[in-house]
């Protein structure tokens, strides 16, 4: 899918360099402006749809007229959601009075099928996840995770963030409860890299009949 990736350049040595003679991937930045405190002009340049070398991997350079600077290199991108694995509650743990699904969360910026040791283990992090049965979307649990880059995993087990609904709350009869997971990615982009994955549960609340 398409998606805009923002490059930030500081400059040091200078806070008055002008737009027109910084370039980013070959082309002229699309602001510049002076650091207020220090000797730094602070520029930047969106790119849409960017290529890539590798799977996961985005090349860039960043070059200044008049100067020697003419730096190259490459950042890992994360392109894929996250993988969400629920584990929903046996029947006879739906008898409880708090019913408690378990989930694993992996974020990946590539995966061994892409062919790229670049970011092999590397992610943008799990920011945060959503909850809620399919019968009453519009009150919805969530919970930072915010594992940050060097965490690409995200365990209910190990994080203390549990995914528990009140039986009491629970009518009788069939309910989807539905989790959605979303990475760091592109935090100011509307189109987020996330995914969703669902329990099905069966609340009996119907008395014997003698």
């Amino acid at each position: 899918s398409s998606f805009k990736l923002k490059i930030n350049v500081v400059i040091e040595g200078s806070n008055s360099i002008a737009k027109e003679n910084v370039k980013i991937n070959g082309d002229i930045a699309d602001n510049c402006q002076p650091h207020r405190d220090t000797q730094e002009t602070l520029c930047f340049r969106t790119i849409p749809s960017p290529t890539y070398r590798k799977p996961g991997e985005f090349g860039y350079t960043v070059a200044v007229e008049d100067s020697t600077i003419n730096e190259q290199g490459s950042l890992v991108l994360d392109i894929y959601p996250p993988e969400i694995t629920l584990t929903c509650p046996k029947q006879s743990d739906l008898n409880k009075a708090e019913i408690e699904i378990t989930y694993t969360i992996k974020d990946y910026a590539c995966k061994p099928s892409d062919g790229s040791e670049v970011c092999k283990n590397k992610c943008s992090g799990i920011s945060k996840i959503e909850y809620w049965l399919s019968s009453n979307e519009g009150n919805k649990g969530f919970h930072d995770i915010n594992s940050g880059k060097n965490s690409c995993v995200a365990e209910s087990k190990n994080n203390n963030k549990k995914i528990v609904f009140n039986r009491d709350n629970l009518i009788g009869g069939t309910h989807s409860i539905i989790v959605k997971a979303i990475d760091n990615a592109n935090p100011d982009d509307t189109l987020k890299k996330t995914s969703q994955q669902q329990c099905e549960i069966t609340i009996d609340k119907t008395a014997p009949q003698i």
